[in-house]
């Protein structure tokens, strides 16, 4: 089966069961470009949170994932067919960065989440600079995407969803001129943190969503 039709059937699945469980709220669906390359860099507090990236667009998003989901061959084909790939948590995983690069330059859209692992809380601190590096070195728009709510539905180390809504807020594309600075390095930092102020009013954002809607 080819792997878009594979995607579809996948997504189409993956929107029930979201509308099912989760109530998705998704605000600002007009900031993601028409075509790529692009980054799309959401939050990230459970491992729903790819699933509910999925829901903002029709088009096939490519996406890092920790490295030990791919240690099941039959789930790492089926990560793989969605557009998924590897890469080492917690580290510049250059292989990964290499891979997002190569995405990029053929007009595809990755998924990065800037804060590297699953976070608690509602703060963004301490993002990484690889959705920066790889902007800058593509020439090509972060899209930033502040998730709410995600935490109760799926807790970290929970097996099953739970039924609580989710919201999801899209910010308008963060552009690599926006950097300022001398060199690569103070041009990466000051677009890493444009990108981690954004994903702050994203992620509060998208918390006034949910709290309107209890």
């Amino acid at each position: 089966m080819p792997e878009t039709r594979f995607f579809k059937i996948v997504r189409s699945g993956v929107v029930l069961v979201s509308n099912f469980l989760w109530s998705p709220t998704i605000k600002g669906l007009e900031n993601l470009p028409d075509k790529g390359p692009f980054i799309v860099a959401p939050n990230h507090r459970s491992n729903i949170d790819t699933f509910l990236i999925v829901l903002t667009s029709k088009k096939r998003f490519r996406f890092m994932g920790k490295d030990s989901l791919w240690k099941f061959s039959l789930w790492g084909k089926v990560l793989s067919s969605l557009g998924g790939f590897p890469v080492k948590r917690g580290t510049v995983d250059r292989e990964a960065l290499q891979k997002s690069l190569k995405l990029l330059a053929e007009d595809e859209i990755v998924v990065v989440f800037p804060e590297g692992e699953r976070r608690k809380g509602d703060k963004i601190d301490d993002i990484f600079d690889g959705s920066a590096f790889v902007a800058l070195k593509i020439n090509c728009p972060i899209v930033p995407v502040g998730i709410a709510g995600s935490e109760l539905a799926m807790p970290p180390g929970s097996k099953l969803p739970r039924r609580k809504p989710v919201a999801l807020v899209i910010g308008k594309p963060i552009l690599p001129q926006e950097a300022i600075g001398n060199t690569t390095r103070q041009k990466t930092k000051n677009l890493t943190s444009q990108l981690q102020s954004r994903l702050q009013e994203l992620l509060d954002e998208a918390t006034l969503l949910l709290d309107k809607k209890d």
